[in-house]
């Protein structure tokens, strides 16, 4: 019967040594773990920067006109969160495990909630939006059309 903390070890990407037999499980991790943070690393910095540029763009956002000052504050509030969120994610990754545990849901939840208002408001905005929005631009009539 084969032992279930082992595993068959062979790869292109193991050296060479290690191409046959069986090794344990804890040992192989434990030599290849910078490898795979290494990949993670990238893989955070990608979703850090992501991130971080969509709450930023949604930011940017606040110059323009909203309905009524409710809804600017709401929207300033879910960009503040769309920026903040990973941050949070990651403080509290590094706690014990029902704290990350908790802190990841709730981060979910109101990330969630933060884009859906933002989704929601874009549309609702649409009730109120500056008469220039209907005037048609001078070079538009210079250009050939049908």
């Amino acid at each position: 019967m084969m032992n279930p903390k082992s595993f068959c070890a062979r790869g292109a990407n193991l050296p060479e040594s290690k191409t046959l037999g069986t090794m344990n499980l804890e040992d192989f991790l434990a030599e290849y773990e910078d490898d795979l943070g290494s990949r993670y690393l990238t893989l955070w910095l990608l979703l850090f920067f992501f991130t971080l540029a969509y709450g930023a763009a949604h930011m940017a956002a606040l110059t323009l006109e909203f309905p009524t000052e409710i809804e600017y504050e709401l929207w300033l509030v879910s960009a503040c969160f769309l920026i903040a969120s990973f941050c949070v994610w990651f403080m509290f990754s590094t706690r014990s495990p029902w704290l990350a545990n908790l802190a990841r849901w709730l981060v979910i939840l109101c990330f969630a909630a933060s884009r859906l208002y933002i989704v929601v408001e874009a549309f609702i905005s649409l009730r109120a939006v500056p008469i220039g929005v209907y005037r048609t631009p001078a070079w538009i009539e210079m250009m050939f059309h049908f």
